[in-house]
């Protein structure tokens, strides 16, 4: 069984200098841990709640995976020649991307 967290999130904040940083706020930040096995694939519950624009989620998983995001994301990995929305995640690498409100976050394990 693979182990996914999925983390969705708002960044941005300033430094003392009033300069922005694009660090993620603690206080809307909410997890989700999934356990899917190996060449099977899961959906999030949890979904974007920040503005469109402001919304990011951070990805992390102890396989690798193929990852999708959207309002009604399906992931697996394509077939040679084949196009499927999504990038793949190596184990262990967190990887961050943008989302719009409302949405959610598919994972397919790799074999």
């Amino acid at each position: 069984m693979a182990r996914i967290e999925i983390t969705f999130f708002a960044a941005g904040n300033r430094s003392r200098e009033g300069g922005t940083m694009p660090v993620p706020h603690a206080l809307d930040m909410r997890t989700e841990a999934l356990e899917v096995a190996a060449n099977q694939g899961a959906t999030s519950t949890l979904s974007s709640t920040q503005p469109d624009g402001s919304g990011f989620v951070r990805v992390l998983a102890d396989a690798d995976l193929w990852v999708c995001a959207g309002r009604a994301p399906a992931a697996a990995f394509p077939a040679a020649g084949e196009q499927r929305p999504g990038f793949r995640v190596k184990a262990g690498a967190a990887t961050e991307l943008a989302v719009m409100a409302g949405d959610r976050v598919a994972v397919w394990v790799a074999a």
